[in-house]
């Protein structure tokens, strides 16, 4: 069995002496699925069942939620660096809750806009951006995905978003950090997972905040978020509606 990393809930001893370059396997970035089993068996009758599916899309979902807020906060220190703040986040977080709401703004990549050098990437052996700056760059995906001129969300599939306008993301990816040109096709495809990721999730939180709680087209159509185009609105709205959309 190939050597892998104890994942945090595991009780299982790795020696000391293991080499340090070893594989790791896509669910060993998850959390235990033990503990994700746990809490979804509360939800369910005492003789109901819960699919192994059902338990991985979970488990997959909640460790990327918590990766998404781990790397926020990262990237709030490296924006504080990049413009020159000389505060840690925890003095950051004490400036009150309208300090607060101002950073969750498109504006918490200002330093990028206004960065003349790009900011270079380190990649770990899988193609993957790491340390400080792949955080960095994790957010600035965020900020893409959830832009309606860059990523329109009337497009009810990722794979039917036109190619050009994929390039034009990746595009502004180029002009604000720096990668190696033979490193460019591996970091372009995880780039996009990436954006997906980030452009579903946004999508399913849209849904979930500003249509499930409605019960007609009207109140719909009235409460479209702030940072939704109003047209893209409807029809994301209309789309919801089909039999395609309830799935």
């Amino acid at each position: 069995m190939a050597d892998v990393p104890t994942s945090p809930g595991s009780s299982s001893h790795e020696s000391s002496d293991r080499s340090p370059r070893f594989s790791i396997r896509e669910q060993d970035r998850f959390l235990p699925i033990t503990n994700i089993s746990r809490i979804m068996k509360k939800g369910v009758p005492t003789n109901g069942k819960i699919a192994k599916d059902a338990e991985e899309t979970l488990q997959e979902c909640v460790s990327e939620f918590i990766s998404f807020i781990t790397s926020e906060s990262i990237m709030f220190t490296s924006i504080g660096a990049l413009a020159g703040i000389g505060m840690g986040v925890g003095k950051a977080f004490d400036t009150g809750s309208q300090a607060r709401k101002r950073t969750r703004a498109p504006n918490r990549c200002i330093a990028l806009n206004h960065q003349e050098e790009r900011v270079v990437l380190r990649l770990n052996e899988f193609g993957q951006p790491i340390e400080a700056n792949g955080c960095l760059l994790s957010s600035f995906l965020g900020i893409i995905a959830r832009d309606g001129q860059k990523a329109p969300i009337n497009y009810f599939d990722w794979r039917k978003m036109p190619m050009e306008r994929k390039m034009d993301m990746w595009r502004a990816i180029l002009s604000k950090f720096e990668i190696a040109t033979y490193e460019q096709p591996r970091v372009k495809k995880w780039v996009f997972d990436k954006i997906c990721q980030f452009w579903k999730n946004w999508k399913s939180k849209l849904k979930k905040t500003h249509y499930d709680p409605f019960h007609t087209t009207r109140e719909r159509l009235q409460y479209c978020p702030n940072r939704v185009d109003s047209i893209q609105w409807v029809l994301l709205i209309e789309f919801w509606r089909t039999k395609d959309g309830m799935v």
